[in-house]
């Protein structure tokens, strides 16, 4: 179950290995059509420990650095497609992917890919 959680400081998207590998696919898949977004479904859930949870994932193809932003429903990622191809390997987990792992997607100000504008997000298996 894909859960996405902010306090709009920061967000977390959450949930087994293989919803988080869902959307590292999907964002490979958009990359090789000629669709200009994406948009992945999260599960009702409880935003606790932060105030609120959001209802989907939007990954939008533009010209530029990825930008990460959170928006009133939805967390939206915007970027170039090799950008956007970078960020999707933040969803390539591993097999032995275990249920309490987490990354932390931190762009620096000098991240050639990512905007250091960006919402942090920390990505983690349920």
């Amino acid at each position: 179950m894909l859960a996405i959680r902010t306090d709009d400081k920061e967000a977390e998207i959450s949930g087994t290995a293989d919803d988080l590998r869902k959307i590292r696919v999907g964002v490979v898949s958009l990359l090789s059509s000629t669709e200009n977004s994406a948009s992945f479904k999260t599960a009702p859930s409880d935003p606790a420990p932060y105030p609120r949870a959001l209802s989907e994932l939007i990954v939008q193809r533009a010209l530029g650095l990825t930008l990460v932003t959170v928006t009133q429903t939805a967390l939206v990622v915007v970027g170039s497609d090799d950008s956007l191809a970078r960020f999707s390997s933040w969803f390539n987990l591993p097999a032995e992917a275990q249920a309490g792992n987490h990354m932390h997607f931190e762009p620096m100000p000098d991240d050639a890919y990512h905007s250091s504008e960006s919402v942090p997000l920390v990505i983690a298996i349920d």
